[in-house]
Formats: C-alpha cells, structure tokens, sequence
C-alpha cells in the first residue's frame, strides 16, 4: 500500500511541497506571506494588484531573530509518521537561516517553519520562498515504548559505552 499525505492549502497562494530533485530526501517547503502581506494591503494606497503587492512583498528576520513562517499548509500524516522539518543547506550556509520544527501525527493547524537568524545580517523572505525541507519519517509511537529497568547493568553493554559528545573522532 502506498503511503499518502493529504494537504490542505489554506489560501491560493500556498505551495504544495515539491521535491527539488528525484532522490531528494526533503520535500520543500515554501513561505506562504500572502495573508501578512494582506493586512499591509489593505493599509496601503492600492495602485496596484493585490497579487503584485504580494510578489514584492516580504519581511525581515534580523539577526538572532526567531520568526515562525507561514506555509499556508495543513497536513494529515498517518499515526506511523512525523513531518521533520529541517534547515535548507544553502539558506544556512549562505544566510545563517535555521529553521527546525517537528509536526506530530495528531496536528491540523497550518504549518509554521520556526526559522532563527544566526548570521550578522538582516535576511528578507519573500512570498514563496524555499525555507524549509520536510522529511517524513517513520515513527514508533506506542504509549508503552519505553521499559523502566531499575538498574544500569540491565542496559546491554557496547564498545562505546558511556563515551559522549565527540568520542567517536573526527576522521
């Protein structure tokens, strides 16, 4: 059986997530700015289109800013599944933009990409702009997951041990 995602878009403008290329393992996610952008509209002298208003719209995330995003998409995964969302490479290795986020099996609200500036400049999003990548993964969900042992013995001994953070090299 093939496994499905059903999407909601809220508005016309939101972005269905698309792959960016065959063995992409992230499905894209795009920002969907047009109901921010909708409310400046209604403020602004309108010689324009809306759908021009929102083509140059966009918003700053100043350094060491947290912002949550909006996607204008909603989701239904199957009780199996979690929608991880992780950090698109070359928006951090360029711009210093992270954005993280998990969205559980029972949630139907629009996602919001949670992005955190950590480069030293301003970074301006605009409407449609790929923030995101969304990687489905397979979960282990059971209430009863998790067995209690009373003792440290009872965890099965390996190689490593109790060695951390960096105790398996560089190279």
């Amino acid at each position: 059986m093939r496994n499905r995602i059903k999407v909601f878009r809220k508005t016309k403008y939101a972005f269905l997530p698309k792959k960016g290329s065959t063995h992409a393992v992230g499905w894209d996610i795009r920002s969907d700015l047009s109901g921010l952008a909708l409310i400046e509209y209604e403020k602004s002298i309108k010689n324009t289109s809306f759908d021009e208003f929102l083509h140059d719209f966009s918003i700053l995330i100043k350094p060491k800013e947290v912002k949550v995003i909006p996607t204008g998409l909603c989701v239904e995964l199957k009780p199996d599944m979690e929608m991880d969302i992780k950090p698109r490479s070359g928006l951090f290795s360029r711009e210093g933009l992270l954005a993280v986020g998990t969205i559980d099996p029972d949630y139907r609200g629009e996602i919001g990409i949670m992005i955190i500036n950590l480069g030293d400049r301003d970074v301006e999003i605009h409407h449609g702009e790929r923030l995101a990548q969304a990687v489905i993964r397979k979960v282990y969900n059971n209430d009863d997951l998790f067995l209690e042992v009373d003792d440290f013995s009872l965890l099965t001994p390996t190689e490593r041990g109790e060695k951390g953070f960096g105790s398996t090299g560089k190279k």
